[in-house]
Protein backbone atom coordinates (compact mmCIF):
# COMPACT_ATOMS: atom_id res chain seq x y z
CA UNK A 1 0.00 0.00 0.00
CA UNK A 2 1.27 3.12 -0.97
CA UNK A 3 0.29 6.48 1.53
CA UNK A 4 0.63 9.88 1.27
CA UNK A 5 -1.32 12.53 -0.18
CA UNK A 6 -3.43 11.64 -3.90
CA UNK A 7 -2.08 14.10 -6.65
CA UNK A 8 -4.66 16.58 -8.11
CA UNK A 9 -5.08 14.52 -11.02
CA UNK A 10 -5.85 11.64 -9.20
CA UNK A 11 -8.67 12.94 -6.78
CA UNK A 12 -10.18 15.30 -9.93
CA UNK A 13 -10.03 12.78 -12.38
CA UNK A 14 -13.61 11.41 -13.92
CA UNK A 15 -15.10 7.68 -13.06
CA UNK A 16 -13.19 5.02 -14.22
CA UNK A 17 -9.92 6.38 -13.86
CA UNK A 18 -8.68 3.91 -11.17
CA UNK A 19 -9.53 1.11 -13.05
CA UNK A 20 -7.95 2.00 -16.18
CA UNK A 21 -4.79 2.60 -14.35
CA UNK A 22 -5.66 -0.80 -12.88
CA UNK A 23 -5.48 -2.30 -16.40
CA UNK A 24 -2.62 -0.77 -17.32
CA UNK A 25 -0.86 -1.96 -14.51
CA UNK A 26 -1.72 -5.19 -14.90
CA UNK A 27 -0.95 -5.20 -18.85
CA UNK A 28 2.08 -4.05 -18.00
CA UNK A 29 3.05 -7.25 -15.13
CA UNK A 30 1.38 -9.90 -17.31
CA UNK A 31 4.71 -10.04 -19.71
CA UNK A 32 7.04 -9.95 -16.94
CA UNK A 33 8.65 -14.01 -15.58
CA UNK A 34 8.44 -12.59 -11.99
CA UNK A 35 5.83 -9.96 -11.28
CA UNK A 36 3.38 -8.40 -8.77
CA UNK A 37 -0.14 -8.28 -9.83
CA UNK A 38 -2.06 -5.22 -8.22
CA UNK A 39 -5.51 -6.15 -7.58
CA UNK A 40 -7.18 -2.91 -6.74
CA UNK A 41 -6.54 0.82 -6.32
CA UNK A 42 -7.86 2.55 -3.31
CA UNK A 43 -8.21 6.09 -2.44
CA UNK A 44 -7.54 5.78 1.40
CA UNK A 45 -7.16 9.86 1.93
CA UNK A 46 -7.72 10.67 4.94
CA UNK A 47 -10.21 13.09 5.33
CA UNK A 48 -9.34 14.37 8.42
CA UNK A 49 -6.67 15.96 8.43
CA UNK A 50 -7.94 18.00 5.44
CA UNK A 51 -11.15 19.71 7.25
CA UNK A 52 -10.56 22.72 9.09
CA UNK A 53 -12.42 23.06 12.37
CA UNK A 54 -14.19 25.79 10.68
CA UNK A 55 -17.71 25.39 10.87
CA UNK A 56 -18.45 26.87 7.40
CA UNK A 57 -16.10 24.38 5.32
CA UNK A 58 -17.36 21.46 7.57
CA UNK A 59 -21.29 22.97 6.94
CA UNK A 60 -20.19 23.03 2.39
CA UNK A 61 -18.71 19.11 3.12
CA UNK A 62 -22.04 17.66 4.53
CA UNK A 63 -24.60 19.87 2.04
CA UNK A 64 -22.36 18.20 -0.67
CA UNK A 65 -22.76 14.65 1.39
CA UNK A 66 -26.51 14.88 1.92
CA UNK A 67 -27.54 16.40 -1.22
CA UNK A 68 -29.35 13.38 -2.19
CA UNK A 69 -31.56 15.49 -4.66
CA UNK A 70 -29.27 17.01 -7.17
CA UNK A 71 -32.44 18.06 -9.98
CA UNK A 72 -32.92 21.16 -7.75
CA UNK A 73 -28.68 21.97 -8.14
CA UNK A 74 -28.81 21.73 -12.28
CA UNK A 75 -31.97 23.53 -12.31
CA UNK A 76 -31.14 26.71 -13.74
CA UNK A 77 -28.53 25.21 -15.68
CA UNK A 78 -31.29 23.27 -17.37
CA UNK A 79 -33.31 26.13 -18.54
CA UNK A 80 -30.43 27.67 -20.11
CA UNK A 81 -31.00 27.14 -24.41
CA UNK A 82 -27.66 25.93 -25.24
CA UNK A 83 -27.52 23.15 -22.32
CA UNK A 84 -30.44 21.68 -23.81
CA UNK A 85 -29.78 21.54 -27.13
CA UNK A 86 -26.02 20.06 -26.12
CA UNK A 87 -26.12 18.32 -23.38
CA UNK A 88 -28.86 15.57 -22.49
CA UNK A 89 -29.29 14.96 -18.32
CA UNK A 90 -27.08 13.85 -15.96
CA UNK A 91 -26.64 10.06 -15.51
CA UNK A 92 -26.66 8.78 -11.80
CA UNK A 93 -23.32 8.10 -12.48
CA UNK A 94 -22.20 11.32 -13.20
CA UNK A 95 -23.79 13.02 -10.59
CA UNK A 96 -22.23 11.01 -8.09
CA UNK A 97 -19.03 12.03 -9.93
CA UNK A 98 -19.98 15.70 -10.07
CA UNK A 99 -20.39 15.04 -6.21
CA UNK A 100 -17.41 13.62 -5.80
CA UNK A 101 -15.09 16.07 -8.09
CA UNK A 102 -17.06 19.32 -5.66
CA UNK A 103 -15.82 17.57 -2.66
CA UNK A 104 -12.09 17.35 -3.79
CA UNK A 105 -11.97 20.48 -5.16
CA UNK A 106 -13.52 22.17 -1.15
CA UNK A 107 -11.05 19.89 0.13
CA UNK A 108 -7.56 20.96 -2.04
CA UNK A 109 -8.71 24.42 -1.65
CA UNK A 110 -9.60 23.78 2.83
CA UNK A 111 -5.36 22.30 2.22
CA UNK A 112 -4.37 25.30 0.34
CA UNK A 113 -5.91 28.10 3.08
CA UNK A 114 -4.29 26.08 5.96
CA UNK A 115 -1.09 26.56 4.37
Amino acid sequence: MLRGAAPRFWTEAPAGIAEELLSALQEEEAEEECFVWPLALEDRTDETDTVPPDPFFKGLLQDIEQCADMSGVFEALERHPVYRRQIASFTDEEILDIKRQAQAVLRRQMKELQR
